[in-house]
């Protein structure tokens, strides 16, 4: 295609079309460069994510992911805007694939696409979709307390199990054909919304979205700037036979893999049950994985023996993605 923004028949007939069935508020039309959202909330949370390491999907992974920060926050996702940067040899039915995955993911969680930008442009080399959402909520939860344990929803490293799965199909021969669907199917629980409804319904101090560094990058990220640390048991964290087969395919640690779809919560230990009941009763796997403590030190275990393990720099999905 040609580079510069798509036309105003292709914006219209081939992007727009797709995102706005079903909006309630607003739609996004060609040649409005603003968008408008009625709100009569307390607050308003935002978040801004970019996909770049996928190709596949990218158009319901960057609703997902982008919901999945406000959702951490305490927020209920309410509107989005997507910048789409293409190169030249990207095809119209590949635009409006990416635009039917996005709007089929929004439906999905109550989420408005409100409008953005799309681009044909040679300063890339692959699709890149950076999203920005806007969510509301009456309180701000108060943040993560020394003594607070640590709750882990779901399983770790789905998205990266989705991920390489698409991305390297040649590689991953040595999947089974069921273990190729087990593998699809963890990647299509990487939202995080339900489990925060939950968690703001019932209460809790922090939610954190598993996303790059997976969760030991994740937990480091919570204590960052803090005089806190926490404590980890690697036997609590839930983690899916193919992941770990794939993992060490790859001889990737499967600790600091992407992991949208699964979401730390921190509350006071005391409550842990509680908060394990409430999401069991909505079909919500968790576990209780370890506590923030009083000291700013990590300390990870496995099979009740203390593991010395470096954090990396970068998720470990871009040594093979890269």
């Amino acid at each position: 295609m040609k580079t510069g923004k798509l036309n105003s028949h292709q914006l219209h007939h081939s992007v727009l079309r797709f995102l706005n069935e079903g909006n309630e508020h607003t739609q996004a039309k060609v040649g409005e460069d603003v968008a408008y959202y009625e709100c009569r909330s307390k607050y308003l949370a935002f978040s801004t994510d970019p996909i770049t390491g996928a190709t596949k999907e990218i158009g319901s992974l960057s609703v997902i992911v982008s919901c999945n920060d406000v959702a951490a926050g305490g927020a209920i996702p309410r509107g989005i805007l997507m910048t789409l940067l293409l190169p030249p040899q990207t095809t119209i039915e590949e635009i409006e694939e990416i635009a039917t995955d996005a709007a089929r993911a929004a439906r999905e969680l109550g989420v408005e696409i409100l409008g953005g930008h799309t681009e044909i442009t040679t300063a890339v080399t692959r699709p890149v979709i950076s999203s920005t959402v806007f969510g509301t909520c009456e309180v701000i939860p108060p943040g993560v307390k020394s003594g607070d344990a640590i709750v882990l929803t779901k399983k770790i490293a789905m998205e990266a199990t989705g991920i390489l799965i698409r991305e390297k199909e040649k590689e991953l021969r040595l999947l089974s054909e069921e273990e190729r669907r087990e593998g699809l199917c963890l990647a299509d629980q990487l939202s995080v919304l339900k489990e925060a409804k939950v968690a703001i319904a019932y209460g809790v101090n922090r939610m954190h979205d598993v996303t790059e560094g997976g969760l030991l990058g994740a937990l480091s990220e919570m204590v960052f700037g803090r005089d806190i640390g926490f404590t980890v048991e690697l036997d609590a964290v839930a983690l899916s036979p193919v992941t770990q087969k794939i993992a060490e395919h790859f001889g990737l640690d499967v600790y600091q893999l992407i992991s949208s779809g699964a979401m730390i919560i921190s509350l006071e230990k005391e409550r842990v049950e509680g908060l394990l009941e409430a999401l069991n009763a909505q079909g919500i796997e968790a576990n209780e994985i370890g506590q923030f403590t009083h000291k700013p030190e990590i300390q990870i275990y496995k099979s009740g023996e203390r593991q010395h393990i470096e954090l990396k720099e970068v998720d470990e999905i871009y040594r093979v993605m890269g």
